[in-house]
């Protein structure tokens, strides 16, 4: 009875301070000016901004301008610090202190944003001319503006019709007109006019159209020469590409051959040896298409230099391909070794070692050991087991030199004739904390 009592208490005292008129009695200052810093002092009523988180906000139709940050003085009051925008619109707006748990109390019409007399405004950029390919330090100056004051970001954007722009990598604020910026133009850029587009806190969203000339890349990045440009189906090559107008050394670079429709040639390795030369070790096989292929060396991630036809893959001769394996017929729950002849191939240990895989649709068996007899002769050991689906397996042998080799429908696996079981545990019992060696006997039990 007694926590019931207190309970009501509680309760009526609460209602009874909600139940009070939340008012917005005073806002310090009661106007200011666009592009400009302000602290705004709102003082209320029967309020207690003490209460959990509470936040400045003004409001004019759709528009709302927030506090940077907000200060509790009193229970009564709250401080707001505004920073407002040459965006901003002009004119009346209500004053909220807005509470996540009662809601917020507002004064309606309380503030006024005038506008500012001297508006922001970019004069011009220089160079005004500028070569896809360069790094430029371009300088922008405004007028009116705030490039510098605290705490402000300045988001500069050269912005095309024709296509996307670009941004600038380093940002150096001199003065609060002026600005100091270095840009990379990579060659996937449009030559033509670009306009500038900045944007910070205090001055909003400033335009200056066709600002910017951008030019044909004065001196393009080129392959000059590839060595060798010639190459065979099953054999390995070193490829030593050299360059003009390259930066090979600055970031990572990597090259590659490519044929429209293909799967592009990787190297096995690469080396930088310097801004203008890099080389590929190449491993070419038969299973790599002969013909003509582009030479492609990507250049810091950011730049693709490609010699069209730079490279040709010429037959290594008879192709290789699989003759025969042995056993064709298999059981489940048996371990196989299995002897697999081939034509015209190259296996050995070292360099050209393989890999061997029995495939039914879906289901892949891999080999659990593999012995290189000779280059054509190959000896695998699988292991069936009585989950593996029924039917006929394709044999694929994949080598660096002799590319993907397949004999289709090569092996069947049948269902066994027994089933596998445990025939006999020894011993069968044993006691608490005792020691033990138990055996166990299968029958068609492949351990």
């Amino acid at each position: 009875m007694k926590n019931t009592i207190a309970f009501l208490f509680a309760f009526l005292v609460t209602s009874s301070i909600f139940m009070q008129a939340q008012t917005i009695v005073s806002v310090n200052p009661d106007s200011g000016t666009k592009c400009e810093r302000l602290t705004i002092t709102v003082t209320g009523e029967n309020t207690n901004f003490w209460q959990s988180t509470n936040f400045v906000v003004l409001k004019q139709d759709g528009h709302e301008i927030r506090a940077l940050n907000n200060t509790v003085l009193h229970p009564d009051t709250i401080e707001g610090e505004f920073i407002f925008s040459y965006d901003d619109p002009t004119g009346v707006y209500d004053v909220i202190v807005d509470h996540w748990l009662w809601g917020g109390v507002a004064d309606s019409g309380a503030f006024y944003l005038s506008p500012v007399v001297n508006p922001p405004f970019l004069v011009q950029t220089s160079p005004g001319i500028a070569h896809i390919g360069d790094t430029v330090t371009m300088e922008i100056i405004g007028e009116n503006t705030h490039f510098d004051d605290d705490d402000i970001s300045n988001n500069i954007y050269f912005k095309s019709e024709i296509q996307n722009g670009f941004s600038p990598f380093s940002t150096i604020v001199i003065n609060s007109s002026r600005i100091q910026c270095q840009c990379y133009i990579n060659v996937y850029q449009t030559p033509g006019q670009y306009g500038l587009q900045l944007h910070n806190e205090l001055d909003g969203s400033l335009f200056l159209e066709n600002t910017l000339t951008l030019l044909p890349d004065s001196n393009p990045s080129e392959i000059v020469s590839v060595v060798p440009d010639k190459g065979y189906q099953g054999a390995e090559l070193s490829i030593v590409v050299t360059g003009r107008n390259t930066l090979f050394q600055q970031g990572t670079s990597t090259m590659f051959l490519s044929m429209f429709g293909y799967a592009p040639i990787q190297p096995d390795n690469q080396t930088v040896l310097n801004d203008t030369v890099i080389q590929g070790d190449f491993t070419f096989n038969y299973s790599q298409s002969m013909g003509l292929y582009d030479v492609v060396v990507i250049e810091n991630y950011l730049s693709y230099i490609t010699k069209e036809d730079g490279f040709q893959l010429l037959s290594g001769g008879n192709a290789p391909y699989l003759h025969s394996i042995d056993p064709q017929n298999v059981n489940q729950g048996t371990a196989v070794k299995f002897l697999i002849k081939a034509v015209n191939s190259h296996f050995e240990p070292l360099g050209n070692m393989p890999a061997i895989t029995l495939i039914n649709g879906y289901e892949e068996l891999y080999c659990h050991y593999i012995s290189v007899i000779d280059t054509v002769t190959l000896e695998a050991n699988f292991v069936f087991s009585y989950a593996n689906p029924l039917g006929l397996y394709d044999l694929v042998v994949t080598a660096p030199l002799d590319g993907t080799l397949r004999m289709e429908n090569s092996v069947e696996l049948h269902e066994s004739s027994s089933t596998p079981a445990i025939v006999l545990v020894n011993p069968d019992s044993a006691m608490q904390g005792q020691t033990l060696s138990i055996s166990v006997t299968g029958r068609d039990i492949v351990f």
